[in-house]
């Protein structure tokens, strides 16, 4: 049963509780630029990725920026299944991907018994908290160029070496014009680290890739999706 499944928080269910929800879930596909949902707008459905990158955004007036990333490893809204509120953040798809949705009753109702689950939303809202303020200090402190390669990074940690992602859509997530991110990233791509083309971008030099990003890539992008980190399924994060 879990072999039909890429998330970790579905892989991290022993297989009776799976099967309880296996009914229930639907599959589920987004392009990238897809709006998942609107901060405040009420939503009845968790989202389990299986691949793909989902960044949220928070909003100031007319002004976003991207301040954290969810993939495989994680779901959408932890915080709604949990506390029963409504997402702070707007959710837009990086990447193109794929994964299961269900409604929120049949979730939650398992969440209120299900120990293996309720580690899981304990480690994704431990790591999440981790990530955004680690966003915080990148967008403050960190050039273009680390903020770009940090961002590669964290998509190439949920997707691979090869994902498809529109220069529009990456400038949307740091908050940059379009112009500036296009020299960064042909400014990447020059030192070897990448390469660019107007849909795509490939990873050819990670470790060159995680010296440019600097300290602005640390430890919790890394443990909250790098499969060298991720030990078993989401619930060792629970340390982060």
């Amino acid at each position: 049963m879990h072999e039909g499944f890429q998330n970790r928080v579905l892989r991290s269910l022993p297989e009776r509780e799976l099967n309880m929800l296996s009914p229930n879930l639907i599959s589920w596909k987004w392009s990238d630029g897809d709006v998942i949902f609107r901060a405040g707008q009420t939503t009845d459905v968790v989202f389990l990725p299986d691949n793909g990158v989902l960044a949220l955004f928070a909003r100031a007036g007319v002004k976003s920026l991207a301040v954290g990333a969810v993939g495989k490893e994680g779901m959408l809204d932890a915080a709604a299944v949990v506390l029963d509120t409504r997402p702070r953040f707007d959710v837009v798809a990086l990447t193109p991907g794929s994964g299961h949705q269900i409604e929120m009753g049949p979730f939650r109702e398992l969440a209120e018994s299900s120990q293996a689950l309720q580690k899981s939303l304990l480690a994704i809202a431990a790591t999440m908290q981790a990530v955004i303020a680690s966003t915080a200090v990148a967008n403050g402190h960190g050039s273009i160029e680390q903020r770009l390669a940090r961002w590669i990074l964290m998509c190439q940690d949920r997707v691979g070496d090869v994902f498809r992602i529109s220069h529009r859509v990456l400038a949307e997530a740091l908050g940059s014009r379009r112009p500036g991110v296009t020299v960064a990233l042909h400014a990447l791509e020059g030192d070897g680290l990448i390469r660019s083309r107007r849909l795509e971008i490939e990873v050819r030099d990670r470790r060159g890739l995680e010296m440019a990003a600097g300290a602005f890539y640390d430890g919790a992008e890394a443990a909250s999706a790098h499969p060298r980190q991720a030990g078993s399924e989401v619930t060792s994060h629970v340390q982060s």
